[in-house]
């Protein structure tokens, strides 16, 4: 399975770090076969990036407690709030490109970016976002190329 870890080191733009994470992250890697059924919470902004072979759909609790599932395709994409509770559904593989942008550096930049405000995240859902997708192409891209 491709995976790999990327950290930067720590600057200015990331206000009052969590000294939880010596530095921030961002992880990327294949939907692998622990990440398939059972339910999930992760510590990380998961930014979920289907290939034309995925059949990935999500499955969480909304506010009010109702069970929803989002079914994400190519060219859409998904992005899980850090500490949702959810389930993925896909074949294990090479088919969904997740990148997992540790919470503290999320948070950080969300604040930064909001000036203070917290980042209100909704739950998931598909959707047509051409700059994540460029950006999970790219990634997918240089990872295919380390083989």
């Amino acid at each position: 399975m491709l995976q790999a870890t990327l950290t930067c080191s720590p600057g200015p733009t990331v206000p009052n770090q969590d000294a939880r994470w010596p530095a921030p992250s961002i992880h990327v890697a294949y939907l692998g076969p622990a990440d398939i059924g059972a339910l999930r919470v992760r510590d990380s902004l998961d930014i979920l990036v289907p290939t034309v072979q995925a059949r990935l759909s999500t499955t969480f609790r909304d506010g009010a407690g109702r069970e929803r599932t989002a079914f994400v395709r190519a060219p859409l994409v998904s992005v899980v709030p850090p500490g949702l509770p959810h389930a993925l559904a896909d074949e294990p593989g090479p088919r969904t490109l997740v990148l997992g942008i540790a919470a503290p550096l999320f948070t950080g930049l969300a604040r930064a970016a909001l000036e203070g405000a917290g980042s209100p995240l909704v739950e998931p859902h598909a959707a047509a976002d051409p700059l994540l997708r460029e950006i999970g192409n790219a990634v997918e891209d240089d990872l295919r190329g380390e083989r």
